[in-house]
């Protein structure tokens, strides 16, 4: 059987899954209800967009703090998971457990367990972002050391570098290309993840968007959807003009 028979069937399956279940129905009864929710949502009310600044800049606040905290925690992390780099199995072994327990919850689900250790507010927001960050990059950038040219690390032994020196000054330069893509890409996905906190409590659009949602101001509640729109499609831009820069 070739992939394209494959999927073919998998949503063969799936469709009569959906009939027999009654999930099909619902989808087509609630089609009428989320276009007449929708229909609500225009126009934008531009008039309440100088509210959002604060939003928006703790909503970035959280992004950039818990991302770069995450990539702070990450490396060191990252270099002990690493097993070119780390000979001792039960280190190599506990570094991939931790990074696999930072990154196994979403970052909304930790921001979540922090507002009840410190309270609501951006800081919860940060640390849960952080965390999450953290795991993933350490995961990504582990694997990316794995995959560095093991002669050139093994010239740099020849010279007389220790592991460390090595880590330093050959394997971190040698992929620091790669490790700032993974950054970028983080950093656009912990906008979104702040976003998604702030809607638990952290502040930012996504407390904007609950008391929106909760008032039925429609104008509003299209104003912040098309704002978070506007942040994450200059993010991505402005990742691509960075790449393009600098990769």
């Amino acid at each position: 059987m070739s992939a394209a028979d494959l999927l073919i069937w998998l949503t063969i399956l799936v469709l009569v899954a959906m009939l027999a279940s009654g999930t099909a129905q619902e989808v087509v009864t609630g089609l009428p209800r989320a276009g007449r929710y929708i229909s609500r949502l225009w126009p934008p009310r531009l008039a309440a967009l100088p509210d959002l600044g604060p939003a928006i800049l703790e909503t970035a606040q959280i992004a950039v703090f818990g991302t770069m905290l995450g990539f702070i925690t990450s490396l060191p992390i990252a270099l002990l998971a690493c097993h070119k780099m780390t000979s001792f199995l039960p280190l190599y072994l506990g570094a991939r457990v931790i990074l696999l327990l930072m990154r196994g919850l979403p970052a909304m689900i930790l921001a979540i367990i922090f507002i009840c250790a410190v309270g609501l507010g951006p800081l919860a927001g940060i640390m849960g972002v952080w965390i999450y960050s953290g795991g993933v990059l350490g995961k990504l950038i582990s694997e990316n050391f794995e995959a560095a040219d093991q002669d050139v690390l093994d010239a740099a032994a020849i010279d007389g570098c220790n592991k460390w020196q090595g880590y330093l000054y050959v394997l971190l330069p040698m992929q620091a290309n790669a490790v700032l893509s993974f950054l970028l890409y983080r950093f656009e996905s912990s906008f979104r993840a702040a976003t998604l906190a702030g809607v638990a409590g952290c502040g930012g659009l996504g407390l904007e968007l609950t008391a929106a949602m909760g008032l039925f101001d429609y104008g509003k509640i299209s104003l912040i959807i098309c704002v978070i729109l506007a942040c994450v499609l200059s993010l991505d831009l402005g990742s691509r003009l960075l790449r393009r820069r600098f990769l």
